[in-house]
């Protein structure tokens, strides 16, 4: 890929962050690379609300490794550990995709953690999730984190991990905190400000 994009007149990407990733490791021109957002149509919500009583933790995604569901289960470990269960996950996996996944569930389930394998969901139900829960987004391997643009369009919470395509799309958002990739506890402590009525 690094030869033929030496050899391209003109290379299209994403984000800022891939074009900066381009120009440093494929020693290019800046001008050689070219930043195109996909075009994404954004569905009007309501004003962004969340349950003080239960708050809700929202993550779409679906079962690959690399999108680090464990990060957050490890989270909700720690919030048990604490005594803090009141609160509400949701997950657009449906816990069978993978031996991976399956793991993932079935240690949910025997912590009784208040994880709920939704699986996947229309566009309709996404869009009113973001507008009344907290998104958190652990992936760190993404091109364009498209929840994070959807979220941010309901004027949502998020919580994400400190990647860089995370950076490109919501570093310069009010409402965005971001955690070390793996840093379960951070997350864990993030969201207890969140069930305690503060904000992350």
């Amino acid at each position: 890929m690094k030869a033929s994009i030496r050899r391209a007149k003109k290379v299209l990407v994403q984000t800022n962050w891939m074009k900066a990733e381009i120009v440093r490791q494929c020693r290019i021109p800046e001008s050689r690379v070219e930043v195109k957002f996909p075009a994404v149509e954004m569905l009007e919500t309501a004003p962004w609300h969340l349950d003080e009583k239960k708050p809700l933790f929202f993550y779409p995604a679906n079962a690959s490794a690399y999108k680090n569901h464990r990060t957050f289960l490890k989270a909700c470990q720690y919030l048990k550990k604490a005594g803090y269960t009141d609160y509400q996950v949701i997950w657009t996996v449906n816990g069978d995709e993978n031996k991976g996944i399956q793991a993932i569930r079935k240690e949910a389930e025997e912590w009784k953690l208040p994880i709920v394998f939704r699986g996947p969901m229309s566009r309709r139900e996404l869009f009113d999730l973001y507008a009344s829960s907290v998104l958190v987004f652990p992936s760190y391997i993404e091109t364009i984190g498209l929840p994070l643009l959807e979220a941010r369009s309901a004027g949502a919470w998020i919580l994400a991990a400190d990647c860089l395509y995370a950076r490109d799309c919501v570093g310069d958002y009010r409402r965005a905190a971001f955690f070390e990739t793996f840093d379960s506890k951070r997350l864990g402590r993030m969201m207890r400000k969140w069930i305690k009525g503060g904000q992350a």
